[in-house]
């Protein structure tokens, strides 16, 4: 727990906010949800690994601090080599929150988090361009109920296509 209150910490993130999870294989995103839905499914197999973040019930394994007392979580599966070795190195997920002060514009390289964060923190991983200038396009679902909660690299229409 101390990791993620000092993700909280070094971000300025209110603890409102959840923190997303990051994983690097179906299997691991089904053990971080209560229950998975069939469009969880379908969604994951169209989308990942991508810019693709879905939101569910959490299981009881998902400290409640990680889904800021809502009991649901953001999972992603990211096309990122060095991101899915540490998840492998790690054996497990990691945070997957943006590399900037909450509220700032998220950086793209080793020095814009330099230049945000660089005093509160003790090690920035540069690996380099990380070539995404739109977020993640994140879906919310309930059951097979499902909404867009933010719009990005994926559209609204992709996603329809997929579960409709």
């Amino acid at each position: 727990m101390a990791a993620v209150d000092e993700i909280f910490r070094v971000k300025g993130r209110p603890e409102e906010r959840g923190l997303p999870l990051l994983v690097n294989s179906l299997a691991q995103a089904e053990m971080l949800t209560r229950s998975v839905p069939q469009n969880f499914v379908r969604l994951a197999m169209a989308f990942w690994p991508g810019a693709l973040t879905l939101i569910v019930a959490a299981s009881h394994r998902v400290p409640l601090k990680v889904t800021a007392n809502t009991g649901r979580i953001a999972v992603r599966w990211p096309r990122n080599a060095v991101v899915e070795g540490l998840i492998t190195e790690f054996d497990g997920p990691v945070t997957g929150t943006s590399a900037n002060l909450s509220g700032q514009p998220p950086c793209s390289d080793a020095d814009g988090v330099f230049l945000q964060l660089g005093e509160r923190l003790p090690l920035i991983l540069d690996a380099g361009q990380t070539g995404a200038t739109v977020p993640s396009t994140m879906v919310e679902l309930h059951g097979e109920e499902w909404k867009i909660a933010r719009l990005g690299a994926i559209s609204a229409a992709e996603i329809a296509a997929v579960l409709d």
